[in-house]
């Protein structure tokens, strides 16, 4: 019995949304996920004393602000200067990607990068050893990942 075109068709739908169900379902990279881990061990004396400090290295000496502390005019201007597009996009901006790689290609190196805020803490949490096109695509795939978890509270933020 020959399979039909539209039989086919249903399988190829199904597998497609079948990865994309998975891709959405599975859980984000773990440097992605909670900031709860980030805070200092202190250790202080009977009567309140820092003795002692121990921070993750991976972090350096940041001391954790709510986002809700950070004046709206600094966020507007990092949103300015970094993805002025960063309330309308979905985690990547194709338009900023097609520029780069053009202008990239045009002069032979890079010269021109087309992240989104997303993609680039994405970058920045996953510290990547190499970075190359494979790199990329996982990088734009994670930071489309990460913005449908963000999404309300993006959209709220504003």
């Amino acid at each position: 019995m020959k399979p039909t075109k539209l039989k086919i068709l249903g399988l190829i739908l199904a597998g497609i949304l079948g990865i994309i169900l998975i891709f959405f379902l599975w859980p984000l990279p773990k440097q992605l996920q909670s900031e709860a881990n980030r805070e200092p061990m202190r250790i202080l004396d009977r009567n309140g004393k820092l003795l002692y400090e121990s921070r993750d290295e991976n972090f350096g000496l940041q001391e954790y602000l709510a986002f809700q502390d950070i004046p709206k005019d600094i966020i507007k201007i990092a949103v300015a200067v970094e993805d002025g597009t960063f309330y309308k996009h979905i985690g990547i901006s194709p338009k900023g990607i097609i520029r780069a790689a053009w202008q990239n290609f045009l002069s032979g190196k890079i010269v021109s990068g087309g992240s989104t805020i997303t993609q680039q803490l994405v970058r920045n949490r996953l510290k990547p050893e190499h970075r190359g096109y494979i790199y990329k695509i996982r990088e734009i795939l994670l930071a489309l990942k990460l913005e449908t978890r963000m999404f309300s509270q993006k959209r709220i933020s504003k």
